[in-house]
């Protein structure tokens, strides 16, 4: 036994679901603001846009990200990101389907 009571079990079971609640809302505003982006490139786009396309409040969105500047750069990082796991997971499944031939 850990020694924890329900209710820290219960606290802790919390702040994790917050953690992904959170997490979530970060990853909607920025896949919204990616496709946004693409439509109508970084100038045709404003901050309200990407807000009234996330369905979040104003506040919200400040909270994840202080400027469109930074939103632009977090984009950026984010869709890296994406593309990086899907040639990953390519060039593995390319890997294991070698390892079999060989």
């Amino acid at each position: 036994m850990t020694g924890e009571t329900n209710q820290q079990r219960q606290q802790n079971c919390s702040k994790l679901r917050d953690k992904s609640t959170r997490h979530q809302l970060r990853d909607r505003i920025l896949i919204t603001a990616a496709e946004l982006f693409y439509e109508k490139g970084f100038n045709g786009v404003s901050i309200n846009e990407v807000i009234a396309n996330s369905n979040i409040a104003r506040r919200t969105f400040y909270r994840y990200f202080p400027s469109k500047d930074e939103l632009i750069v977090e984009v950026m990082r984010f869709q890296a990101n994406r593309w990086l796991k899907c040639f990953e997971e390519a060039f593995d499944q390319k890997a294991v389907v070698l390892e079999r031939r060989y």
